[in-house]
């Protein structure tokens, strides 16, 4: 009986209608959790939508649970839809607290993981699937990169605390905050220039705050190596990952395409070989042609 239940459930979960009820549902939340500061996210219709939506969650959950049994957790995004879906439990429960408990408003941190709702509609995109699949096949390759990324990080920032730390102008007098003084901030100067964004400031200072012009090509150097070469061999990688998906597909789809030729080439020849088989047996028995002609 409950086998019978269980396959009820998980062709129910199959159809698409259930998808886009599900997608509309997401995309309804996107939509409500677009409108805090536009409306006030206390009042009793918000409150009582963000339920709705967290109680449509569990139910989605919980279907999956008991079609699927040990199944459910072969994928790991039912892990992180579960993680969604307690933590929202956990939200409407101190909502309901928080009435006599004021001090429990502090934990309202977990609405954050409401956003994550919208990675569901984010997932069913057909795109996003290859775009996964990419970023899985060259991990491993961004691994390392990023490791050499981080080696090289780690050395600009203990050059820039050696060579810069306590020998900036101040802010009163440049209008720049950056400085090398600390590991903190030289971490965070080091990477304001890996990024490029208003890298220009970081030389403008370094120029102001030494007398060796040989210095500014601390920012100049480290923009060539981390930005021009290192983030640039992240992209081929990726782009890389792309080009093999798409030749991969290709290729099945032509292998696919001659073996359907073949097969239909085949076919013809293999029926003349057996008509031409059966022509000759019925010639060699007189008695399958007379009882051919008779009939």
């Amino acid at each position: 009986m409950f086998k019978v239940f269980r396959n009820k459930i998980g062709m129910l979960l199959a159809t698409g209608l259930y998808d886009n009820f599900m997608l509309t549902m997401v995309m309804a939340n996107t939509v409500l959790m677009c409108l805090n500061g536009l409306v006030d996210s206390d009042s009793t219709i918000v409150s009582t939508l963000n339920l709705a939506f967290t109680y449509i969650f569990t139910v989605d959950i919980t279907l999956k649970l008991l079609a699927y049994g040990s199944g459910f957790f072969e994928d790991v995004m039912n892990f992180f839809d579960m993680f969604v879906v307690v933590v929202s439990l956990v939200d409407a429960s101190l909502d309901g607290l928080a009435l006599n408990l004021t001090a429990l408003r502090s934990i309202r941190i977990f609405r954050a993981f409401r956003v994550l709702r919208v990675t569901r509609l984010v997932r069913s995109l057909s795109f996003m699937k290859i775009v996964m699949a990419v970023v899985v096949s060259v991990i491993s390759e961004f691994v390392y990169i990023f490791m050499l990324l981080a080696l090289f990080i780690f050395i600009y920032t203990l050059l820039g605390m050696q060579i810069f730390g306590g020998s900036l102008l101040p802010f009163s007098v440049v209008g720049i905050r950056q400085s090398f003084d600390t590991f903190l901030y030289s971490l965070f100067s080091v990477f304001q220039i890996l990024t490029v964004e208003n890298w220009n400031d970081i030389e403008t200072t370094i120029g102001a705050s030494s007398n060796n012009n040989i210095t500014i090509l601390f920012p100049i150097s480290w923009i060539f190596i981390g930005n021009w070469i290192l983030m640039n061999l992240l992209q081929a990688i990726l782009l890389d990952g792309f080009d093999e998906n798409t030749n991969s597909e290709t290729k099945e789809a032509v292998e696919a395409e001659k073996q359907i030729d073949q097969e239909l080439r085949k076919t013809p020849s293999s029926q003349q070989t057996q008509l031409e088989q059966t022509s000759t047996h019925m010639e060699s028995n007189p008695t399958m042609q007379y009882t051919k002609v008779n009939f």
